[in-house]
């Protein structure tokens, strides 16, 4: 995303890389969750992401977030007009990251989000919480077979280090296929996860 530097600092962003983007709740189910998404934010005036001590690997496989009045996503026009969008705040102090959903986008290319997903599997082996992998915009490509077995057979191969994977979901918010699968998945790793009382 590319932003301006009062929006970065602003009460949505809160000059962090991640958006809140509010309560979940698994269906059928009383399992709520908060859903955050890790990105990189460059400013518009130079095109350069804001700056950040940590590497992405590290950063976007972190357990803990802090955040004080951060409000939730809406949309890019929310920005700069925050009262004029409902007000859906995150929880202020540390928010615990119980999972990670990693989505690959099977319209981009599958090379480097392979090569992302090898670079980031140590962060996530020593965060030591279960990962769902979703493949999006699985409709982009349903009607070109050879393709899809190759880049899912690639992404096995990449995940093979990932000691955590809780499973593989392909997805498609445009056609609404396997979306609630895939945070379902989640919150049963997540659940299966938990230590259990004596």
């Amino acid at each position: 995303s590319i932003v301006s530097e009062p929006d970065f600092a602003g009460q949505v962003l809160r000059s962090s890389h991640w958006i809140y983007w509010g309560i979940g709740q698994v269906a059928q189910s009383h399992q709520r969750f908060h859903v955050v998404e890790q990105t990189e934010i460059a400013n518009d005036a130079n095109l350069r992401v804001f700056g950040y001590s940590e590497p992405y690997h590290a950063r976007c496989t972190a357990t803990k977030l802090y955040t004080s009045q951060k409000l939730a996503w809406i949309c890019s026009d929310q920005l700069g007009f925050e009262d004029d969008y409902p007000k859906i705040r995150a929880p202020d102090g540390a928010l615990l990251i119980n999972g990670f959903l990693l989505c690959f986008d099977a319209s981009a290319n599958f090379e480097r989000q392979c090569a992302f997903l090898k670079e980031v599997a140590p962060y996530l082996a020593k965060a030591k919480r279960p990962c769902v992998l979703a493949v999006t915009k699985m409709d982009l490509i349903a009607n070109q077979p050879e393709l899809h077995a190759r880049q899912m057979e690639a992404l096995r191969k990449a995940a093979k280090n990932l000691s955590n994977l809780a499973g593989t979901v392909e997805t498609s918010a445009q056609l609404g296929v396997n979306v609630d699968e895939a945070f379902r998945l989640l919150a049963g790793a997540i659940e299966k996860s938990r230590p259990r009382a004596a």
